[in-house]
């Protein structure tokens, strides 16, 4: 899997290279280092949510690398060499609540038209966005969250806010990495809740899937999704399913 992301990204920078790929991990970190360090010398690599230290090591190519993980000791294989250049920002604290204040804003406003009226916080809603940034101690993703629902709906804010646990950072048990998820499926069924209740069936039939798995619309449709007398959906369903969740779920 991470020899076909490496190939990719070399094709993407040398379309030349389409005829005859890197074949193996180190002629594709190579490969790498030698187009950033021809075509790109002042290029930016953005690595985002790594898990596994091994990958900081093939892109590794003397160039800038911004990388983002849940896992506290990702650059705990790298070269002692390396170490002591990297600069580590946690985050764990969360965002401030001005930056709190300035996601909201702007989630809610990410699909005003030119012209149209943005969306702004009144006295009660600025009271209601300091009682959600010390419900969730800034978290970026419920933060997120409540802006994708609050999108159109800024009205709706005391309802969401009721329907957000008090609770919500308590310990719990789940955990994947170091980061802890069994409460944050609360906030998560804060948006699923608001579905309706046929998008809400078509949602909780949802599996997971290893990354990059092709799922097509007939295996959805033979083993995933069912009509209400239990027969299999067809193609044409499906897609039409997949659709209205894309629809309903993407902008949240």
């Amino acid at each position: 899997m991470l020899l076909a992301k490496m190939q990719n990204i070399c094709i993407r920078l040398d379309p030349t290279l389409r005829a005859s790929p890197p074949t193996s991990l180190d002629d594709a970190k190579n490969l790498f280092r030698k187009i950033m360090l021809e075509k790109y010398p002042c290029g930016l690599i953005v690595l985002d949510d790594v898990w596994e230290p091994k990958i900081l090591r093939y892109f590794n190519v003397q160039a800038r690398i911004v990388v983002t993980s849940r896992k506290a000791d990702i650059f705990s294989k790298i070269q002692p060499g390396d170490a002591q250049r990297c600069m580590k920002i946690s985050v764990d604290e969360g965002l401030p609540e001005e930056l709190t204040s300035k996601l909201l804003t702007k989630i809610i406003n990410s699909e005003v038209s030119p012209g149209q009226v943005s969306d702004s916080f009144n006295d009660e809603d600025m009271e209601r966005v300091r009682r959600l940034h010390s419900k969730c101690k800034g978290n970026p993703f419920i933060v997120s969250i409540f802006g994708g629902l609050l999108r159109g709906r800024l009205s709706q804010f005391e309802r969401y806010l009721k329907k957000f646990k008090t609770d919500l950072f308590k310990k719990v048990d789940l955990e994947l990495g170091d980061y802890e998820y069994g409460s944050i499926i609360d906030a998560i069924l804060v948006s699923i809740d608001d579905l309706d209740e046929e998008q809400k069936e078509r949602y909780l039939h949802l599996s997971i899937f290893p990354e990059d798995t092709f799922l097509s619309a007939r295996f959805l449709s033979t083993y995933c999704w069912r009509d209400e007398d239990g027969n299999p959906l067809s193609v044409d369903d499906s897609l039409d399913v997949m659709e209205g969740l894309f629809v309903v779920l993407l902008p949240r």
